[in-house]
């Protein structure tokens, strides 16, 4: 089982946001120690980096990279302003810790727990102490450049110029009408740099962020639509340039049921009264979700502040939630004692084929198809292998099984040694493990593309 949070914060943050869930899955292990406590599954705590993709354009870079969303050349290649990149800021003074290796190739967790404060003023309006996340919102994050003409402030008539500042302002306005028009969703632009950024100078160019969010798809879909249409709006009548460019997206993220109902009931036994709340800012919580079943506690931020010098949580609060964090690991590892994880096999156990021996005792919940973002490979035409692909990927059907941890270790150390596991998007946009060969690998060894089968049982047929 995994705790923790992130350290990093905004350049205007305070000390609360992410570090405290961080050093309280650290307290909420010494309480563990200090009670005795042994649990079935052994409980890390953990510290992600560059969560809140403030100095990289890029959030959850560490949980990202963790939960195989990002790979790690990816994010090493990222910049921030100064033109420094990721890899030479973590070989840096303060980045990570030169004597710590990489861990690869380490199974995902059975369960993961955030502790963290709330961001906003619902639990202190409410006078509550403690909240059980339901949700976390999704994200679409978009780069605009708007290219105007710059020119003398003082020669240019209003009516002949094409300002560039003054397009992005209303642009910004359009934004903030859509997203009240779209309800139950938020869109913020707080990022603006002006060139060149002089008095006397009519700007020509304006970069922006903009980032919108929502807990329900359908809202989130409006506002992407939203912003193109009113950046198209807006170029056209003000006779100026508008480039958007969506550079990140993160769909909704439930919490697990069994894992809330574990932190609900281990805070009812703490006789404290808790409500159940969304969350509207993104956490590592829901990149982890993509690989194990995951939940949240909040605790109040006094004013709702967050992201601002003085956030603020009382240490009677803070302190509540480092024990309510301790009594959920021990309640999610009762329930996790019989936790069966669920699992894509793409080479078709239906079709007898011995390379599936190694399921042993698993069960086969139903058959399943990848989204079309994956080719698929015939190794030694003995078992398939498959890769995604940025283009030209296909959907690949197969199985979903359900095992026991153990069920799934002893699948993990039969399986051939060049396939390692990563989660796998299936087409109804949800994620799940499976067994991948490394694409240089495949293209290397030369073996067979059988992608046009759309699996592997098809392909067993057809050559039998």
């Amino acid at each position: 089982m995994l705790s923790g949070s992130h350290l990093d914060t905004v350049p205007t943050g305070g000390a609360y946001d992410g570090a405290y869930g961080a050093i309280a899955a650290l307290c909420a292990l010494e309480e563990l120690d200090a009670a005795g406590i042994i649990t079935e599954h052994p409980v890390e705590a953990v510290a992600w980096a560059g969560e809140e993709g403030s100095r990289f354009p890029l959030g959850c870079l560490g949980s990202g990279a963790f939960a195989g969303l990002n790979d790690l050349a990816t994010i090493d290649a990222l910049c921030d302003e100064d033109g420094i990149t990721f890899a030479d800021a973590r070989k840096a003074a303060h980045g990570l810790l030169p004597d710590v290796p990489v861990r690869e190739g380490f199974p995902a967790p059975a369960g993961y727990v955030e502790l963290h404060i709330e961001q906003g003023p619902v639990l202190e309006h409410r006078g509550v102490r403690l909240g059980v996340v339901t949700a976390i919102a999704g994200q679409a994050r978009f780069d605009v450049e708007v290219h105007g003409e710059s020119g003398h402030a003082g020669t240019v008539p209003m009516d002949l110029r094409r300002d560039a500042l003054s397009s992005a302002a209303e642009l910004v306005l359009e934004l903030e009408a859509a997203a009240n028009e779209i309800g139950e969703a938020v869109l913020t632009v707080g990022r603006l740099v002006v060139f060149p950024n002089q008095t006397n100078v009519i700007p020509g160019r304006v970069t922006m962020r903009i980032d919108a969010r929502s807990v329900d798809e359908g809202r989130i879909r409006a506002l992407r639509i939203a912003v193109v249409e009113c950046a198209a709006r807006v170029a056209t009548q003000r006779s100026v340039r508008i480039e958007t460019t969506l550079i990140e997206e993160r769909r909704v993220v439930p919490m697990d049921h069994g894992l809330r109902d574990a932190v609900a009931g281990a805070i009812a036994e703490l006789g404290e009264a808790a409500i159940d709340l969304p969350s509207g800012a993104g956490h590592d919580a829901m990149c982890v979700a993509s690989v194990a079943p995951v939940a949240m506690i909040f605790v109040p931020s006094a004013g709702g502040r967050s992201h601002v010098g003085n956030e603020y949580t009382t240490p009677d609060d803070l302190q509540l939630g480092v024990t309510a964090l301790t009594r959920s690991i021990v309640a999610i590892d009762r329930l996790l004692e019989g936790f069966l994880m669920r699992f894509f096999i793409c080479g078709s156990a239906l079709t007898g084929q011995p390379d599936h021996q190694n399921l042993g005792e698993a069960k086969l919940v139903g058959d399943a198809q990848t989204a079309a973002k994956y080719r698929l490979h015939s190794v030694r035409d003995e078992h398939p292998g498959i890769y995604e692909v940025a283009e030209g990927g296909v959907a690949i059907k197969g199985e979903v099984y359900e095992m026991s941890e153990a069920q799934h270790a002893h699948l993990i150390s039969t399986e051939p040694p060049d396939l390692y596991e990563s989660p796998i998007e299936l087409e109804d946009g949800s994620k799940i493990s499976a067994m991948i060969y490394p694409r240089d690998l495949i293209e290397e060894r030369k073996f067979a593309d059988i992608s046009q089968y759309g699996g592997w049982a098809a392909f067993k047929k057809a050559n039998p």
